[in-house]
């Protein structure tokens, strides 16, 4: 046994670095790596040097102004800066984002981990719901829920800055909507891998049933979650900006990349600037954590023969 772990402690290196060089090989994912750092700073950076009162503020005497020194990305119609309101809708749409695809998660892997260890009418009772969670339109109650919720919620306060309530209508809706792949997912895997050995030692020397899902078969479910939790994030951040775009999401008070199209499609021929910068981040930003979910996928996966 002593043996066996020492040969495991020594593999755990080796696939680390097997499993960096099949991402670096994965040259999507190396650039969409760099362009996700690079735009996170955008967003962090950038309200460091530009006050949030430029975002929130109108000013009619500037409004609808072209892009120019002053404001690279232009006025809308209010007179406020749309880089800033990039800047700190940004913040807010890869908070969202990042929020939901947690929550997703939690609930994912809670239930697929449950169904998968314990098998019998307690994985009946779980995949039946998931089954039922699935039928459900995600968008469709998204958009009942938020027009619903959305002016009820109180606003949250975050960094100094007040948030409307239906940030959380949002990131709740998302979260509680999107977890069933991954709970079908980590179900799979731990069908698969309680009948091991390791397993049934662990079981056969009395090791507590709860030890052994959590702390020896969920982290061996790691690479799909991780997988999930990069792809979630992509599908949050398009999730807000339809509904923000509907104008049923995030309040026009509090920008996102998704209200600030909202904002700018009236003025598609007048006002190009408004819609096309936004429209960019979002392109930029679901297309850089899909390419990453692409290369770690690869990178995690245990049967490729890369690298």
């Amino acid at each position: 046994m002593k043996a066996e772990t020492l040969s495991l402690q020594a593999a755990a290196p080796k696939d680390e670095n097997r499993a960096w060089r099949r991402f670096r090989k994965h040259r999507m994912a190396v650039v969409g790596s760099f362009l996700l750092v690079g735009l996170i700073l955008f967003v962090v950076v950038g309200s460091i040097l530009i006050p949030y009162e430029r975002a929130t503020v109108p000013n009619v005497r500037n409004r609808l102004q072209a892009p120019s020194e002053r404001s690279p990305f232009g006025t809308d119609q209010l007179g406020q800066d749309v880089l800033a309101r990039a800047i700190y809708g940004g913040q807010l749409s890869l908070l969202i984002g990042t929020s939901a695809m947690f929550l997703s998660i939690l609930i994912g892997t809670l239930i697929g981990a449950l169904a998968g260890y314990y098998g019998g009418i307690v994985d009946n009772l779980l995949m039946r719901f998931t089954e039922a969670v699935m039928t459900i339109p995600r968008l469709f109650l998204l958009l009942v829920l938020a027009k619903y919720f959305g002016g009820r919620m109180p606003s949250l306060p975050f960094f100094g800055r007040e948030l409307s309530g239906g940030v959380l209508v949002v990131v709740v809706v998302i979260g509680i909507t999107s977890w069933t792949s991954l709970a079908r997912i980590v179900r799979a895997q731990i069908l698969s891998l309680k009948n091991m050995e390791f397993v049934m030692a662990a079981e056969s020397l009395g090791v507590p049933r709860r030890r052994i899902l959590w702390r020896h078969l969920l982290p061996n479910t790691l690479a799909s979650i991780i997988v999930s939790a990069t792809l979630g994030i992509a599908g949050a951040i398009l999730s807000e900006s339809y509904v923000s775009f509907l104008g049923l999401g995030v309040d026009a008070k509090t920008p996102t990349w998704g209200n600030m199209m909202q904002m700018g499609y009236r003025y598609i021929s007048t006002a190009p600037w408004m819609w096309i910068f936004p429209g960019v981040l979002i392109v930029i930003s679901v297309l850089c954590i899909n390419f990453i979910g692409d290369g770690l996928r690869d990178a995690l996966d245990p049967r490729s023969q890369k690298g």
